[in-house]
């Protein structure tokens, strides 16, 4: 299995760590400006609240969104996030504790990058390759907007 490969040390450079290159205010005008969805930029807002270290389910953040059924949709969205590393799509990982997929695909290269960056980042992995619970963070539903 690819992960157990990189949890075994042998990430090579998946490992380099990724840091954000941005404040949080200025993230927040570039999510807004990114030409997609509100449902999209609540995603990618959501997923920027993830600390380094920590990883959250594809669900957590539909369920922080207000929206538990639309896992995959949270999915969709950073497949085709456009702010990656400032938003830190790698941080996502199936309800299974499973990472996942990761740039669009289910398994192969892009995944045990995946594993490196979190790996990279302090984040813990069971022997069976899975996402140790010590690793899991939770989200509070997204502030209200200001008006």
């Amino acid at each position: 299995m690819t992960v157990r490969r990189v949890v075994a040390g042998k990430a090579g450079k998946a490992g380099k760590a990724v840091a954000a290159a941005t404040t949080p205010a200025l993230l927040a005008k570039r999510i807004a400006a990114v030409e997609r969805s509100d449902f999209c930029k609540h995603v990618y807002e959501a997923c920027a609240r993830v600390p380094r270290g920590k990883v959250v389910t594809y669900k957590d953040i539909a369920v922080a969104l207000g929206s538990p059924h639309a896992a995959r949709a949270v999915g969709q969205a950073l497949k085709r996030n456009p702010l990656a590393p400032d938003v830190p799509c790698h941080r996502v990982i199936a309800s299974s504790r499973k990472l996942g997929g990761f740039c669009g695909a289910a398994d192969g290269p892009e995944v045990t990058r995946k594993a490196g960056l979190l790996l990279a980042e302090g984040v813990q992995f069971a022997t069976n390759g899975c996402v140790h619970s010590s690793s899991l963070t939770t989200l509070s539903p997204a502030p209200a907007p200001q008006a």
